[in-house]
């Protein structure tokens, strides 16, 4: 056993290995280190809680499936079989008790007592019977205990709770060693080294709880995930203040247009000024009195109106910017004032255009909140939802953190009738009772519903230790509704995966618990009885199944041990019903026959009041049970819900479980939050801007007007193309877009998460085994003929006879057909369940890339689950040394002339063994021998009749099944040979032979196929089109960096232009001459400008 469990942990690591190992980290751009270190740090932890509680859940369901069972191994060290010598050959098993027998294993699977050697001898008490007389007493003597290493019911129990103390000390090993000299296989033992010499030592469960590991090497590295990342390249945003550059250009801008406007306006407001001086000095004088002053007021006024049109219409028609004194003819002046209208209309369409493009311009301003609560947090959410970031100063937050769990269990886990004050009233002093009354059946059927307590307890509890540790990994604060949307698809899968993981495993345990044709000791599902043919005064122990009467007439424990059993109560000594309890099922197996039994009994105080009628007087310990309150409001189950579906929902009435987006907010603790909001320019931005722009269009409009056209015109492509409008984008446009911003492009989904059955199907396709005629219940009948049998067999079953198996081996084969397809199913809700969170549309590639992940981690992960949790349990029942009814384990041979004081013969268990390869293999040294199976002659019972190809025999039906082959299930002709030495009669045995459609040869062994789910194929289809639907996105952005608008090139070059030209000729220098600028150095320029990157938006908003 401590063999087994070294193996079983270092399996279990090594899978979970595997499975961890083909894991992949998605990430679309490269994490930075801190992020990256508490990803690891969070999968580590999550890995280690996982493979630890993943065992230790599946080692506690097989020690509740066997306790509660009441398996028998073949030690004896937890039931015994006898047969009374006063009432010879009368079957009988009794629980073995530890601790003075004050432990029963009867009750519990922990009782244990230290281990020892000692000598057996004759006594001489000796007993006269009629068939051997003179029997002798066998007794022992103490002769040396094993400190630290402990015997008890079942072995693994005993193992786990041993410290192997002994094994430490070397005086204590150095005598044990002289006590195994004469063993089969002598070996002298070194003892284990101390770490300390005060070292004490630990437990093998404490150390199984730690799956034998004494430390975790774990070294993430960063090198190695930025290697295999290899980003391309790296883009960065940053916000700044006006750079030196920015700055000189706008203000020798701002000083050129300054300038200009200051000449334009300071000669001909001078003039008018003096003119108006002049004007109003030379009528005062002649003003002689007021009538006169008024008629000369009033025609001054209209002359000078007058007057001033004409000067403005003169002004106008003689207005010449453009003079040359070379240049002086009237076809010249006629072409200057040509061009100053030219050159006047261009400026103000153009300081019209510009000074309309300034103010309506919408410029990103960026605000940041300090400290913020999650009321303000909220608040902007709601207002900024696009642009609001707040930094986590806590990247990493446990689930716990923000989640938490306070289930509420069913009722009868906190009742009278899973206490031991229930069970020991249910002792009676009736020395013999029906297996199947209360009384006794209830002994173990009430320890075994506790243990379900128990065992679904501690479940969610494992369960919750992995779920807390999990690490929810967050740079800046989730939004609030897709933070709620996140945590309800973690608790929806938590539940889901707890619950499934645990019915899975229960339903593996009890098929192979069945398949083997495991003995219970408690109204054991195998009888037997004694043949004595044999001149050694032996005999040897022949088992039969036992029958039940049920709705369709008597039932096997063999061939319907799931499903076969009757309703019980209270029997009298003449097998007579007392009381038939309503709901309370006897049957094969204990476990079973819980699953089928209800609890109304004891949510009915008149039924309870009917059993302590008939049972009280008589009870070793008087108990007044009371009845369980029933209210439909407070419970999610009826009275009469079988116990299986209370037991599918790991016994919960309620999870009770609370997200807090609070308790998240605090645990992520953001010291700051930054939105971004658009807002038009500022007037003193858009007055330093017309300024610095007027001075620059004096002197470049009268230089640039053919070039600033061709611009114009190109520069009105551009801006087409920038702004194009695409709502709601079909695949085509985005594929489009993407082939064109493939790094920046982001199309936000409208449906944030997505279950991966909206979009990835299943329809896997199970071996042909699984729909052919083999795993119906004509062959589950394949037996021994029922003359033959009688109430019991008096012959020796031979091990290897195909009918003695066949029953069984049948069900295991549509059991694993049955098991795969559930195991599958419940994997697929686990699957279909989990959420794939898309914030923006994921490209075609991409999402080929991960499904095909999703779906290889899931198809390798659920079929290594289930082959790891088989080999656990397979081995647990090779090393707990479990009896099979079948004897395939061993033979039990009694010796009357030897027994124990009052009761029993004595009795030797000798191992099977197995011939397949000319070596006799024996199944103490190992479970997996095995040996051809063969049809005998029933009637000689040693001529045999067919070599059954590929179909072995062995230890364990279920081990020999997974080595064998359907080689013979596809042969016509073998099958036909195999029914006939059967006596079966087919009409058409070309119906029933398996088809050739198949990608497993046909002599697979099963284990492999067992292994792979029974699956042919996954058939599974992934579909890009029904993401692209469900994801719907109503628009994409693209941001990309540009070396600078084209707008704000035009206006700051020709403010700088004017602003030099005045600035050089403020310090006595001439006025800047400019030479012609040429189209091909415009268009050199624009296709710099079009090659650099941009910023743009495609969509509803556009920046």
């Amino acid at each position: 056993m401590l063999s087994t469990i070294c193996k079983l942990v270092s399996q279990t690591v090594a899978d979970q290995l595997v499975e961890f190992y083909t894991t992949t980290l998605l990430t679309e751009n490269l994490l930075t280190e801190e992020i990256f270190l508490a990803n690891a740090q969070g999968v580590r932890d999550q890995f280690t809680n996982t493979t630890r509680n993943s065992f230790l859940t599946s080692l506690n369901a097989i020690r509740a499936i066997v306790q509660g069972n009441g398996i028998v191994n073949r030690l004896g060290t937890n039931f015994k079989l006898g047969a009374d010598h006063n009432n010879t050959h009368i079957q009988a098993s009794s629980p073995i008790s530890y601790s003075s027998y004050q432990c029963s294993c009867a009750l519990s699977s922990y009782c244990t007592m230290i281990t020892s050697i000692s000598s057996a001898y004759r006594g001489d008490l000796s007993y006269n019977s009629i068939e051997f007389p003179h029997s002798k007493v066998i007794l022992a003597n103490l002769t040396f205990l094993v400190t630290g290493i402990n015997v008890g019911c079942f072995v693994l129990d005993a193992v786990l709770q041993s410290n192997l103390s002994c094994l430490y000390n070397t005086s204590c090993l150095s005598q044990l060693n002289t006590y195994l000299t004469d063993s089969l296989y002598p070996y002298n033992a070194t003892a284990l080294l101390n770490s300390s010499p005060s070292y004490s030592p630990q437990t093998i469960g404490e150390l199984a709880d730690n799956l034998m590991v004494d430390n975790w090497l774990f070294t993430p590295s960063y090198e190695a995930y930025f290697t295999a990342c290899n980003p391309p390249s790296c883009t960065y945003t940053y916000t700044h203040q006006f750079d030196i550059i920015y700055v000189i250009t706008t203000t020798v801008g701002f000083i050129g247009g300054i300038v200009t406007i200051l000449m334009l306006l300071t000669v001909p407001l001078v003039t008018f000024i003096r003119r108006r001086i002049f004007t109003q000095g030379r009528l005062s004088p002649s003003l002689i009195d007021d009538d006169h002053t008024t008629a000369a007021a009033s025609d001054g006024i209209r002359v000078h109106l007058r007057v001033l049109f004409i000067n403005i219409k003169e002004a106008v028609i003689n207005l010449n910017l453009f003079k040359d004194p070379e240049k002086q003819s009237d076809h010249d002046l006629q072409n200057q004032r040509f061009s100053t209208y030219a050159f006047l209309i261009s400026m103000v369409a153009t300081l019209c255009i510009l000074i309309l493009y300034t103010t309506l311009q919408f410029v990103a301003k960026t605000v940041t909140v300090k400290q913020p609560t999650v009321e303000v947090y909220t608040r902007l959410q709601q207002q900024y939802p696009q642009t609001l970031v707040c930094p986590c100063t806590q990247i990493s937050i446990k689930n716990e953190k923000f989640i938490s769990f306070n289930p509420t269990f069913h009722q009868i886990c906190q009742s009278d009738f899973v206490t031991t004050n229930w069970t020991n009233y249910l002792i009676h002093q009736t020395v013999i009772l029906n297996g199947d009354d209360l009384r006794d059946y209830g002994s173990t059927f009430f320890p075994t519903l506790a243990s379900f307590c128990d065992l679904t307890l501690q479940t969610i509890q494992n369960a919750l230790l992995i779920f807390n540790s999990i690490i929810y990994v967050t740079r800046n604060v989730q939004q609030k509704d897709v933070f709620q949307s996140q945590s309800d698809q973690i608790v929806n899968l938590f539940i889901r995966t707890t619950s499934s993981s645990f019915l899975q495993l229960l339903s593996l345990n009890l098929q192979l618990t069945t398949g083997n044709g495991l003995l219970t000791g408690k109204s054991p599902n195998w009888k037997y009885t004694i043949i004595n043919d044999s001149t050694d005064h032996s005999s040897d122990l022949v088992f039969y199944p036992r029958f039940f009467m049920d709705v369709n007439g008597n039932c096997s424990c063999k061939t319907h041990p799931t499903t076969c059993g009757e309703q019980s109560g209270i029997i009298d000594t003449d097998s007579e019903h007392m009381y038939v309890i309503p709901g309370f099922r006897t049957g094969c197996l204990t476990v079973v026959t819980l699953f089928t039994s209800t609890l109304e009994c004891y949510f009915d105080q008149s039924c309870l009041d009917t059993i302590y009628t008939l049972i009280y007087s008589t009870s070793f310990f008087p108990f007044n049970a009371t009845a369980m309150n029933y209210s439909s409001s407070a419970s999610r189950y009826n009275t009469t819900t079988k116990i299986q579906e209370i037991i599918e929902q790991l016994m919960i009435e309620q999870w009770n479980n609370v997200t807090s987006f609070d308790s998240y907010f605090s645990e992520c603790n953001p010291d700051s939050c930054t939105y971004i909001y658009n807002k038009q320019a500022d007037w003193i931005y858009v007055i330093t801007t017309i300024v610095g722009l007027v001075g620059g269009l004096t002197t470049v409009l009268r230089i640039l007007i053919p070039p600033l056209v061709a611009f114009i015109r190109r520069k009105k492509r551009l801006v087409t193309e920038l702004d194009s409008y695409v709502k709601n984008p079909t695949q085509d446009q985005f594929n489009t877009l993407y082939q064109r911003y493939p790094n920046t492009l982001q199309c936000p989904c409208t449906t944030l998460s997505i279950q991966y059955q909206s979009f990835i199907q299943f329809q896997p396709q199970l071996h042909p085994l699984c729909q052919s005629s083999f795993i119906t219940s004509q062959w589950f009948q394949i037996d021994y003929a029922a003359e033959l049998l009688g109430n019991a067999p008096r012959f020796r079953t031979k091990v290897d006879d195909f009918r003695h198996i066949a029953g069984l081996f049948f069900q295991m084969l549509y059991s694993f057909c049955q098991l795969s397809l559930q195991t599958i199913d419940t994997a697929l809700v686990t699957f279909n369940s989990t959420a794939f969170i898309t914030p923006n549309l994921v490209p075609l590639a991409q999402f080929q890339v991960q499904t095909n992940q999703f779906v290889n981690q899931f198809t390798q992960n659920t079929a290594r689950s289930f082959a790891s949790t088989l080999s656990l349990i397979n081995n647990m029942t090779q090393a707990n040394m479990l009896v099979s009814g079948l004897l395939t384990d061993s033979i039990s041979t009694i010796y009357p002339q030897y027994y124990y004081l009052d009761y029993e013969y004595v009795y030797d268990r000798r191992d099977q063994e197995y011939n397949s390869t000319g070596i006799e293999c024996d199944c103490e040294e190992t479970p997996y021998c095995i040996q051809q199976a063969v049809v005998y002659d029933s009637n000689s019972g040693k001529n045999i009749l067919f070599h059954t190809p590929g179909i072995y025999v062995g230890c364990y039906i279920v081990e020999a099944l997974l080595q064998s082959d359907l080689q013979c299930f596809f042969d016509f002709d073998c099958l036909q040979s195999l029914l006939n030495a059967l006596s079966s009669a087919y009409s058409n045995v070309s119906a029933i032979v398996l088809p050739n459609s198949t990608h497993y040869a046909a002599d697979t062994p099963m284990q492999v196929i067992v292994q792979n789910l029974m699956v042919e194929e996954w058939n599974n289809d992934t579909s890009y089109d029904s993401y692209f639907n469900i994801c719907r996105p109503d628009h994409c952005t693209a941001m990309y960096v540009s070396r600078g608008n084209v707008v704000y090139i035009i206006t700051t070059t020709i403010g700088l232009i004017g602003g030099l030209t005045k600035v050089m000729h403020r310090y006595g220098q001439t006025p800047l001459k400019l030479p012609f600028i040429p189209p091909s150095m415009i268009e050199q320029l624009l296709q710099v400008y079009h090659d650099s990157p941009i910023s743009g938006h495609l969509g509803v908003n556009k920046t």
